[in-house]
């Protein structure tokens, strides 16, 4: 077996990073300020449970609601993270003679 198999080695390179973190925002601002954003109001959590998520929705958009005129939301900033990444680069073989 080990002249079959002896002197191989086998590698691979694996790489996670966790998603990064964005802040919801409204579509337009209602505060009377040229070039502002405005956060709407938060109302429940807004993560989605990881069988739930895809790409055209990935938190609960429902969790974000528009505000009045002239009123500040309470959404934090950067409250929701975005999708992660996973990468395995594949495995090279070496035999050592």
């Amino acid at each position: 077996m080990n002249r079959l198999v002896g002197g191989c080695q086998l590698n691979s390179i694996t790489m996670v990073q966790s998603g990064l973190a964005f802040t919801p925002t409204m579509a337009a601002s209602n505060l009377n300020n040229a070039g502002a954003y405005q956060l709407p109001n938060r109302i429940c959590n807004g993560a989605l449970p990881g069988d739930q998520r895809s790409i055209g929705r990935w938190f609960d958009t429902t969790c974000f609601v528009a505000l009045p005129a002239g009123v500040y939301g309470n959404s934090g900033l950067e409250i929701i993270r975005g999708p992660g990444l996973v990468q395995v680069a594949p495995a090279q073989e070496r035999r050592g003679d």
